[in-house]
């Protein structure tokens, strides 16, 4: 009985390696694939006629141009200020193209200077005006974008982006009912109120990682969490990585993995320290893996030496000091964050989702369970890494990076939601 029950074991430890294994060498040529299928579709967007979006961004800019760089959705309300900064840019990557359609996706030049909207303008208007490589970020945004423009202008893209995320966010409700998760609903549009809506929808910007964010949950909630963790998530990161800026792209991590958590303990078997640690590493390979390919395409593709510039961008990022050399603390971005994040609106709509959980527990009874919570207090604790680890970034770009702290609230209401015999 002691030899057979050894057997078994040894048996398990090799099926298990050999499945470590056939993950590892799935996820490597999923990075290689997703490398090569980004700068095809990059190319594809930039071989498209500059001419045929010229009119539409001349509208989007003139828009852009009359609410000015520090435009607030909601005026007063500090949360909903947008980045029309970097929507210049993006729009403007749609027309500032060469006749080497290999060569603009890899380097994407933009406007050189501080004041994209009024330089977009001019060039629009027929100056000539200067340009520089962009080339670290992929901009697969354009693979989307660029199509779009072709048919509206950025007002009308405003509208498209209002119904398709309200539409994303109901059918991710929607799943998590049919999943038996009803009660995180609740914790799915206190997340979603607490990104300030109204400025994701009129921000391009901002909305490249809330669809991957939103539809990684849907995703994972439609196939009830019947994939490979390691690898789907490696595939989100990949995605984070093509279409976002530098913006909150946590919220594609910490969102899908908290609705993992939510399925894994409705199936009675909770993620523990191991799974935690294994779906943010697969995230992170797949996000800075993808990130890396597009440096090494580049320079492949270019002979542009993308890796010094890149590595120059990163280290200004990672710093500790501000943008005008002032040294920070190491809890500044944090602060900062916080002090957008938990303005009064907010505060008020988290004290009546709290208000709803303490009728919910009072309709329960019962005491939460200490063991089920402890995933989703590492996954509250994400942004706040997250903050340190980028302080140059979170501190300089709190007005948009706060939005990185839904993570934090979907998490904390899902731990302060009952769960059990009155889940339905």
């Amino acid at each position: 009985r002691l030899f057979s029950a050894h057997c078994e074991a040894v048996c398990g430890l090799y099926r298990g390696r050999r499945s470590m294994k056939k993950t590892i060498l799935k996820g490597a040529a999923m990075l290689l694939g997703g490398v090569l299928l980004g700068t095809l579709l990059m190319i594809a967007a930039y071989a498209i006629p500059s001419e045929t979006v010229w009119e539409n961004v001349r509208v989007s800019a003139q828009t852009l141009a009359n609410e000015g760089l520090r435009y607030e959705a909601i005026d007063g309300y500090h949360a909903s200020r947008l980045d029309d900064f970097t929507d210049a840019i993006m729009i403007g990557n749609a027309v500032l193209t060469t006749e080497d359609p290999v060569e603009s996706a890899m380097t994407a030049r933009h406007f050189a200077g501080g004041e994209t909207i009024g330089t977009l303008m001019r060039y629009l208007d027929g100056e000539d005006v200067p340009t520089e490589s962009y080339a670290r970020y992929w901009h697969g945004y354009l693979a989307a974008l660029k199509p779009l423009l072709m048919v509206m202008n950025l007002n009308s893209i405003r509208v498209l982006n209002m119904y398709a995320q309200l539409a994303l966010v109901l059918w991710t409700a929607a799943l998590m009912v049919r999943r038996g998760l009803s009660r995180h609903v609740l914790a799915l549009f206190a997340a979603y109120a607490s990104l300030c809506p109204v400025a994701v929808m009129q921000s391009l910007q901002y909305s490249t990682a809330f669809y991957v964010a939103f539809g990684a949950m849907a995703v994972l909630l439609w196939t009830d969490g019947r994939m490979n963790d390691a690898l789907f998530f490696m595939a989100v990161g990949m995605l984070t990585s093509f279409v976002d800026f530098l913006t909150y792209p946590i919220a594609t991590l910490g969102l899908p993995l908290a609705a993992r958590m939510a399925l894994r303990q409705k199936q009675e078997k909770p993620c523990g320290l191991a799974d935690f640690v294994k779906i943010c590493l697969s995230w992170g390979i797949g996000y800075a893996g993808m990130w890396s390919g597009k440096w090494l395409m580049a320079a492949l593709l270019t002979g542009q030496n993308v890796f010094a510039e890149a590595g120059s961008a990163m280290g200004n990022r990672l710093g500790a000091v501000d943008d005008s050399g002032v040294e920070l603390a190491l809890t500044t971005g944090v602060q900062e964050n916080l002090r957008i994040m938990f303005n009064p609106l907010t505060v008020l709509m988290l004290l009546g989702v709290l208000a709803v959980c303490a009728l919910l527990w009072l309709r329960v009874g019962g005491r939460p369970d200490v063991k089920r919570h402890g995933p989703y207090l590492l996954c509250a604790l994400l942004p706040i890494a997250w903050y340190m680890a980028l302080l140059n970034h979170s501190a300089e770009h709190a007005f948009f990076t706060y939005r990185t702290l839904c993570v934090t609230i979907f998490a904390a209401v899902s731990m302060a939601i009952p769960t059990g015999k009155a889940e339905t």
